[in-house]
């Protein structure tokens, strides 16, 4: 007779967020760029503030 097994669990992977971006020598992008993706506190951005 075989045995039932409960269902593993699935591992929930903490958040990661970036404070910013940088990117050089890509053509498109010409000198070096950095995008800031935080508030005026210095936290990770929601995204859309700056678009409304």
């Amino acid at each position: 007779m075989a045995s039932k097994r409960k269902p593993a669990k699935p591992r929930v992977t903490p958040a990661v967020y970036f404070s910013s971006l940088s990117v050089e020598n890509v053509r498109c992008f010409g000198a070096k760029q950095t995008l800031d993706l935080t508030d005026s506190k210095g936290n990770p951005g929601d995204g859309f503030s700056g678009f409304f």
